[in-house]
């Protein structure tokens, strides 16, 4: 692994192995889970932001003069031509299903990495809830009121934030895509329409603009600069930093 939420996490091991708190290989593997879950959801972020909206609704469509079928391209910039992805798409349903999909993974990506966190501070701390219930607002419920952690969460913005990010998780999984994401069926023909999230979706204080790639690029700078925090919380002082009652 490497970057710089690798090394913030592997500062934090650091300091809970001199605070004397075992640092088994199953936490290590926890925060590399971390750091790739963050890797991932930048990369989904980047690929929505790859799609190009003024041809987006209208691939797959007969172009009525020239009777060719029209495409969207989708195309990554990397620092060099080696590392581009281009891709033309001529067909509506599959260029959607990426943009639903990569959607999907973002929003899961971002929640699991938070409940990946919890399940790391779980094994450190002495396993005090089941691993598969270990999510941090679990975990919270374990701590003492005046410990830093604890303050952290209750008043750290961008956890409450993306703790909106669940209920959004779940609708994906298990509703309608349509349900978040409001296609503009109406106009899909109409250049650089962009889609948005759905007005009925609690988004917090991002709600001052609903358009699909602001909100992902807000999950991803939440995603990454909370995380920061939490490591750069704990590796100061791992013992105080979280007491359970």
């Amino acid at each position: 692994m490497n970057g710089p939420l690798w090394s913030e996490m592997e500062a934090m091991l650091e300091a809970y192995g001199r605070a004397g708190i075992e640092v088994t290989e199953k936490s290590r593997n926890y925060a590399r889970s971390i750091c790739w879950r963050v890797q991932f959801i930048s990369q989904h972020r980047d690929m929505i932001g790859a799609l190009n909206w003024n041809t987006f609704w209208a691939a797959g469509s007969i172009d009525h003069q020239s009777g060719e079928v029209l495409s969207t391209d989708i195309c990554l910039k990397g620092g060099s031509n080696a590392n581009r992805l281009v891709m033309r798409v001529s067909c509506k349903i599959m260029s959607v299903s990426f943009l639903y999909k990569w959607f999907e993974d973002l929003v899961s990506g971002a929640v699991n990495a938070q409940d990946t966190l919890g399940r790391l501070l779980n094994s450190l701390h002495g396993p005090r809830v089941p691993e598969e219930q270990a999510s941090l607002g679990r975990l919270r419920r374990e701590m003492r009121e005046d410990c830093l952690f604890a303050k952290l969460l209750d008043v750290e913005s961008e956890f409450i934030q993306l703790s909106l990010l669940r209920p959004i998780r779940g609708t994906l999984q298990h509703s309608a895509f349509e349900h978040v994401i409001r296609r503009p069926e109406s106009n899909a023909g109409e250049q650089g329409v962009i889609p948005m999230i759905h007005s009925e979706i609690d988004i917090g204080k991002w709600a001052t603009d609903r358009r699909v790639p602001v909100f992902c690029d807000r999950i991803v700078q939440a995603t990454t600069g909370f995380l920061r925090d939490c490591a750069t919380v704990l590796g100061r002082d791992p013992k105080s930093a979280i007491v359970m009652r």
